[in-house]
């Protein structure tokens, strides 16, 4: 899934010209944000042996330009299986445990996304 964060006219402009120091905030920002969907995804993946809980990931923030990559997803050695998890939703699974274990909640956080990383930048930059 990707996520392309449009507005804030004032950050971008800011980005162009290089300031570091929001760049870095708005690194930070997203690795936040970032990590809370990854540890809402864990406590959904399904477990049967824990392999593929164990095989979830989020990397650090990459800086491109004026734009930020922040990958997480799951597989390694349970990647066929990860799939699969993922994608059938009539496999049975443990209360809480879901497929879309990724998926979901990410898409759940995208509401307010924009107005959350504002607040989270001006909270990192005001420190």
């Amino acid at each position: 899934m990707f996520i392309k964060w449009f507005g804030l006219d004032i950050l971008m402009a800011l980005l162009n010209k290089g300031e570091t120091t929001v760049t870095a905030a708005t690194t930070m920002a997203l690795n936040e944000e970032a990590q809370i969907m990854f540890a809402e995804s864990q406590r959904r993946v399904p477990v049967k042996h824990g392999t593929l809980r164990r095989s979830g990931i989020i990397l650090p923030p990459v800086v491109q330009g004026t734009s930020v990559l922040v990958q997480m997803g799951y597989g390694g050695a349970a990647s066929a299986y990860a799939l699969v998890q993922h994608e059938r939703q009539d496999f049975r699974h443990k209360d809480g445990q879901t497929w879309k274990y990724l998926e979901t909640p990410v898409r759940e956080r995208i509401p307010n996304l924009e107005l959350r990383l504002q607040k989270r930048i001006d909270r990192i930059m005001t420190r």
